[in-house]
């Protein structure tokens, strides 16, 4: 068990603004994280985030108040993915990219399998939002998902869904 929060790379204010690349983060079928984000990079700073990864192949997530592909708070969150290909995730939102200020593009969520008890959002910021994709092809997700969001241009996310039946009620 591991109690969060839990990054593949976690970076501090600094002078030198290189971006934060190719970060992997795995959870496999024994793994527990109990609490806390987990993200495969994360920046409090304006570094650019770009083709991290978190990947869950089963164990658990509890009590996670996210799970991010990266979480820029002002630069930008470009090509990172969250796969989730079982287990039980609990976490109150799994975002594919995410930036308070920066641009947030070419972000993707994979979900082929396991529960996933939150909303998922594949691309979330207060700038361009452009050209991410939720992808479903299995699994369980017992809240809402959405391609992008946010207060400004959000434009051309996608929602795929194939070889997955829900019930739907009223």
């Amino acid at each position: 068990t591991r109690f969060g929060p839990l990054y593949a790379s976690e970076v501090v204010p600094s002078t030198y603004l290189l971006p934060v690349i190719e970060n992997k983060l795995s959870l496999m079928s024994a793994g527990r994280v109990v609490g806390g984000e987990i993200g495969g990079a994360y920046s409090s700073f304006q570094h650019n985030l770009l083709n991290n990864l978190v990947e869950i192949r089963g164990g658990n997530v509890r009590g996670a108040p996210a799970v991010y592909g990266a979480r820029a708070e002002s630069g930008r969150a470009g090509y990172n993915s969250v796969t989730i290909k079982g287990g039980d995730v609990d976490a109150a939102v799994v975002y594919g990219g995410w930036s308070n200020t920066g641009t947030v593009e070419w972000n993707l969520v994979d979900i082929s399998d396991g529960l996933v008890r939150g909303d998922v959002v594949v691309g979330y910021g207060n700038a361009l939002v452009s050209a991410n994709s939720v992808l479903i092809t299995g699994g369980v997700i017992d809240r809402d998902v959405v391609g992008g969001g946010g207060s400004t241009n959000v434009i051309a996310n996608t929602v795929t869904i194939s070889g997955v039946s829900a019930p739907f009620t009223n």
